[in-house]
């Protein structure tokens, strides 16, 4: 019973932190032109950019330090 709680406490802990890591997507749109997406859920900031560099350039402004 104690490995099976402890089992379980691990996994959400592991929950939590990954859901307040920045999240960055790569989407097709219908035409098939590819968009970047970053989202910091603990600031709620995102971006949507084509631009990869712009993408970087956002990352370094807003998520630096974490």
């Amino acid at each position: 019973m104690l490995k099976r709680v402890q089992a379980w406490w691990q996994r959400l802990k592991n929950d939590i932190a990954q859901a307040s890591q920045l999240q960055v997507t790569q989407e097709k749109d219908e035409t098939g032109y590819t968009w970047w997406h970053a989202y910091d859920p603990n600031s709620g900031r995102e971006v949507y950019t084509d631009s990869e560099s712009e993408l970087v350039m956002w990352i370094e402004q807003h998520y630096q330090g974490h």
